[in-house]
Order: C-alpha cells, then sequence, then structure tokens
C-alpha cells in the first residue's frame, strides 16, 4: 500500500489531507457528491426503508460510502463526506429510512432541505 492510501491518524491529519488533496489535483466536483446521495438513496430504499431513520445513520452512511469510492482515511474520502454531510439533511424528527431517501434525492437534485 502506497502512503498516500494508508489511513490518516493523528493531530497531523488535517494538514496532511489538505497536502494530498492539493498534490494530486483531483478535487471532489458536484457530480461525485451527487452521485454519492444518490447511492445513499438507493441503499435506504432498498435496506429496511420502513425502520427508522436516525443522525447516526446519516453520519455512518456518509463516511462509508465515502470511504468506499476515495479510500479509507484519505484526503479526498474526508472531503466527500463533509461535502456529503453539508448537502444530506440533518435528521431531525421522525422519518423512515424510506422518507428520507426521497429528501436525499431531493438534495441531489439541488432541492432544498
Amino acid at each position: 500500500m502506497s502512503a498516500i492510501n494508508q489511513p490518516l491518524y493523528g493531530a497531523t491529519a488535517d494538514a496532511i489531507r489538505d497536502q494530498l488533496d492539493r498534490s494530486n489535483g483531483d478535487a471532489i466536483t458536484e457530480q461525485d457528491i451527487t452521485n454519492l446521495l444518490l447511492h445513499l438513496a438507493a441503499r435506504l430504499t432498498n435496506e429496511r426503508p420502513t425502520d427508522p431513520m436516525r443522525e447516526a445513520t446519516r453520519l455512518s452512511l456518509a463516511l462509508e460510502y465515502a470511504a468506499h469510492r476515495y479510500g479509507y482515511g484519505t484526503g479526498r474520502a474526508y472531503a466527500a463526506e463533509q461535502a456529503v454531510l453539508q448537502r444530506a439533511p440533518r435528521v431531525d424528527r421522525d422519518l423512515s429510512r424510506g422518507e428520507y431517501a426521497l429528501l436525499l434525492r431531493k438534495a441531489a437534485a439541488g432541492g432544498d432541505r
């Protein structure tokens, strides 16, 4: 495993992530974030759509999908996770996973949260 693909930990992790992001020149695009949101929505629709949606699930899935797409602990994964969390509405009321998937699709399309 190259140094770029190894997980980043510790107090300097953010600085290293920023440096890696600048050095590889591969910014996270709006299309990347839209695709991640749509993948999250599909999962919530297909897996237990009537179960309650939780804020912890939103946080967990954003991390999981960003890490899967860009590599665990990489700068791009961190940037993608943060961008997804900015666009995905917080879970602040009772919703099912399926209902939340509809909100994610709306966010992916550029709609209001």
